[in-house]
């Protein structure tokens, strides 16, 4: 009888020593044997943690991230002999970090950041403020045009996911050999058209005379020749040591809407020498209703007063979208500027690899 009593009493007292162990009330005697009740995971912040690899509770992406940004996600979890409890993991925030239902986003004193929902709204932090991402925040945030989204959302680490291929409309395609020899066209080249009178750029043939502008379409247009000395060239590295030239668009060259144009430069390096002709750029120009639709959206994008980053990104990804080349450029290039991120570069390199400018 006291035998059984006694083992009685034993059970009990290791059942509640293990009971406190495991509610983190007593700490094991140093030099003694603790039991493992799972693998080890991986350390956040001195504390051992796991995350969820599902993304499905993901709502908005940081799109814009200026001095120190904090994140607190709800994911994170701590192990404490198998019993599995919340810790607090404030991180540094990254440029388009997603960011699940419940995340709390502080911004220190100086600092902004902005999100962007997937249910096209945008919402800022400012100067020492934080706020929880959840509906209630989206819901109350600036609304985007509809489709905004993928603009500023990296898919695969890409903004505008695609399959990685190229589909030129024209011969356009410049090659290493052709620098310095034959003018490349620039700008606009296998573009559509935001204004009908852009300015055309080309890189310079070294020892030219003059440049022969040439245009060809349903319509007939007279070619029009320039000095080279007459021209506007400026040192560009992508280029060097060739320099990349300018020129006013003929104001003969009357364009109308809905229509393709085949665009070539030529140069002349001798008054008996033929003309070096550069490979043929396709130009197109948007129906009417199309190019307002464009100017529409991208004047309420600006009105919206967001961060240039935010702001250039949702505008080059309607421009693109668009077949507007030039103007997806110049915005993608104003957004990496601002912060110069992979994703951002690789979004800028997509419009130039369009056109096959390998220097670009």
């Amino acid at each position: 009888m006291r035998t059984y009593l006694r083992s009685t009493k034993q059970l009990v007292y290791t059942s509640y020593l293990l009971l406190l162990l495991l509610s983190g009330c007593v700490t094991p005697t140093p030099g003694q044997p603790t039991p493992t009740f799972a693998p080890p995971t991986a350390t956040v912040k001195g504390a051992t943690a796991e995350r969820s690899t599902d993304n499905a509770d993901t709502i908005a992406v940081l799109t814009y991230v200026q001095g120190a940004v904090f994140v607190d996600e709800p994911a994170a979890h701590t192990r404490s002999l198998g019993l599995m409890r919340p810790v607090a993991a404030e991180i540094q925030a990254t440029a388009f970090q997603e960011l699940r239902e419940g995340s709390t986003v502080r911004a220190a004193p100086d600092a902004m950041a902005t999100i962007v929902c997937y249910g096209d709204q945008a919402y800022q932090v400012t100067d020492g403020t934080q706020t929880v991402v959840n509906s209630t925040t989206c819901g109350s945030g600036l609304p985007l045009p509809p489709g905004s989204v993928p603009y500023v959302a990296p898919t695969r680490g890409r903004l505008i996911d695609n399959d990685g291929s190229v589909v030129i409309e024209g011969e356009t395609r410049e090659r290493e050999a052709d620098y310095g020899q034959l003018p490349i066209i620039v700008s606009p080249r296998n573009t559509a058209l935001f204004a009908l009178d852009p300015t055309i750029a080309w890189v310079d043939v070294s020892g030219a005379l003059e440049y022969v502008l040439s245009l060809s379409g349903l319509a007939s247009f007279a070619d029009v020749t320039i000095a080279a000395d007459a021209v506007d060239c400026v040192a560009d590295e992508r280029t060097a040591p060739n320099r990349i030239c300018t020129a006013p668009w003929p104001a003969d060259w009357q364009l109308d809407p809905d229509q393709r144009y085949f665009l070539t430069v030529s140069a002349r390096t001798g008054i008996a020498a033929p003309l070096r002709e550069s490979e043929v750029s396709s130009l197109r120009t948007l129906v009417a209703t199309d190019l307002e639709s464009v100017q529409a959206t991208s004047a309420a994008i600006d009105a919206l007063g967001l961060d240039p980053v935010t702001q250039n990104l949702l505008r080059a990804g309607r421009f693109r979208e668009a077949g507007l080349a030039a103007q997806a450029i110049a915005a993608y290039e104003a957004a990496y500027i601002a912060q110069p991120t992979h994703e951002v570069a690789i979004a800028l390199g997509d419009p130039y690899l369009d056109a096959e400018l390998q220097r670009f």
